[in-house]
């Protein structure tokens, strides 16, 4: 059941915490990526570890929402001072800011059903298609990072953090692995006959084999020191609401937004998250972004092309209704 508080959790420290173990020296030529056409012995136990790591890939979901999205839907977004504001943000000099006048953090805020999620793959692929006009230099020290919550899938800021470190792992020319991740490859270098394991039994034995779950901290650790080796990280994270740790999750996007860091996050909630969001210092009140103020052409767009698509559901409205009855789902969507 959706609450308008986040609920009361552990703290991040007892969750992140790891015994100790023994540390080992990575060599470095087993860690770096390569561009070879074929894959080496090396990259297949570092994509190996990867699916270990975060085994779930949120393209699919985003393929699905960008295939059903309305032409030109979200375009509003990106002439608003305000989103010119966040992309052109100097991280540099936005870590040292005081709280409250960071502007490397946008909120994109509505009620359910406002149209948050396809707004936020429009602005996926917005910045995905500014990052490919880039000089080859500068777009190879971008990223673009997406995770999108699901109460229906593994959603904890575990699973988020997770999802972000394996896609900028996953960027070209990233470079040897972080830390903590070189120390879990190492290890599955040094375990007898794990080399030749496939991840799935990995990933079942990761309690009982020599890989471990990494631990949160450590996931977030690796994370930070490795998106020092780009000039721009953007981070779009939709649905807090749906997140399973809300305590948690913004005490990430605390050490997120207050880093010194490349960092830009774009988030998308409801009202209830984004009010103690903004009270933790995740962002400001001027960088948020009314849905219900901006968007109603997108929702009576999609409903349209919607009803276009599913001819079934025209006919049983009946034509002399459809416009009355979209006006209406439009209304109570917040698109008035």
């Amino acid at each position: 059941m959706y609450t308008t508080r986040p609920r009361a959790t552990a703290s991040l420290a007892s969750r992140t915490s790891s015994p100790a173990r023994p540390v080992f020296t990575p060599v470095p030529a087993a860690i770096e990526p390569t561009t070879a056409d074929e894959p080496t012995k090396d990259t297949k136990m570092r994509e190996k570890l990867l699916d270990f790591v975060c085994p779930y890939s949120p393209d699919s979901v985003h393929q699905n929402l960008a295939n059903a999205r309305a032409k030109d839907s979200g375009t509003w977004l990106f002439t608003l001072p305000v989103f010119e504001k966040w992309q052109k943000t100097n991280t540099a000099d936005d870590a040292g800011a005081v709280d409250g006048s960071r502007s490397n953090c946008i909120w994109l805020s509505g009620n359910l059903g406002a149209g948050k999620t396809m707004l936020m793959s429009a602005v996926i692929d917005h910045l995905l298609a500014s990052v490919k006009t880039l000089p080859e230099e500068k777009r190879k020290k971008t990223a673009v990072l997406y995770y999108y919550f699901d109460h229906s899938l593994p959603s904890g800021p575990k699973d988020a953090i997770a999802s972000l470190l394996r896609q900028l792992c996953s960027q070209k020319n990233t470079g040897p692995l972080p830390r903590f991740l070189a120390d879990n490859l190492a290890t599955m270098k040094a375990a007898p006959n794990l080399e030749g394991d496939s991840s799935d039994k990995i990933t079942k034995n990761a309690g009982e084999g020599p890989l471990a779950p990494i631990p949160m901290g450590d996931m977030i650790a690796d994370f930070l020191s490795l998106q020092l080796r780009f000039d721009s990280v953007y981070i779009c994270l939709d649905g807090l609401e749906e997140c399973g740790d809300l305590v948690a999750l913004f005490e990430l996007l605390v050490r997120l937004v207050t880093s010194s860091s490349p960092s830009r996050l774009v988030l998308s909630a409801r009202s209830q998250v984004v009010e103690p969001g903004i009270a933790a210092k995740i962002g400001s009140k001027d960088m948020v972004v009314n849905l219900e103020q901006h968007n109603a052409p997108d929702i009576r767009s999609y409903l349209e092309t919607y009803t276009k698509k599913h001819d079934c559901l025209a006919d049983m409205i009946g034509p002399e209704a459809l416009s009355g009855h979209i006006k209406l789902l439009a209304e109570r969507s917040g698109g008035k």
